[in-house]
């Protein structure tokens, strides 16, 4: 798939997703460029990497969070492709959040009730206590993104 591809299907701009590929926020994606003015191909992996950064960013959160998340991630590219082969059940929802920039939490769920898991902090894994509550959480609906990836 390519950024033009990508960014029709999850309707973001195009510079966007440029601008993530520029500033190496995926790793190995910038290994998709056979050189200057050929079109990029990427794997579903990259794909979904580069359109998770844009949605993100879309949310307001700052490069050095989205760079660090992105790093994780690709670490594990192997392991997401499976996952993101198929596309997600219509009724099913995997929403990935982002609490003040710094703690993240996955939540799970079909036809609109969702699990409620503990927040955890990016920086260092550490799981925080059941009280605590965010002041701003930014959501990407993470189902959506890879059915939008698939066309659907």
């Amino acid at each position: 798939m390519n950024i033009a591809a990508i960014a029709q299907r999850i309707g973001a701009d195009p510079r966007v997703l440029r601008y993530v590929l520029f500033h190496g926020l995926v790793p190995g994606a910038d290994d998709a460029s056979l050189g200057r003015g050929t079109t990029r191909s990427f794997s579903v992996s990259e794909a979904f990497a580069i359109a998770l950064a844009a949605r993100l960013f879309a949310g307001g959160l700052r490069q050095p969070f989205v760079k660090g998340l992105l790093r994780g991630l690709m670490d594990k590219a192997g392991a997401l492709e499976p996952t993101l082969a198929k596309p997600p059940d219509p009724d099913e929802s995997t929403l990935f959040e982002v609490a003040d920039g710094v703690n993240v939490r996955m939540r799970r769920g079909r036809g609109g009730a969702l699990d409620d898991p503990a927040w955890t902090a990016l920086a260092g894994g550490r799981v925080l206590e059941r009280s605590y509550r965010p002041g701003v959480v930014t959501s990407v609906d993470l189902a959506d993104l890879i059915r939008r990836l698939h066309g659907l």
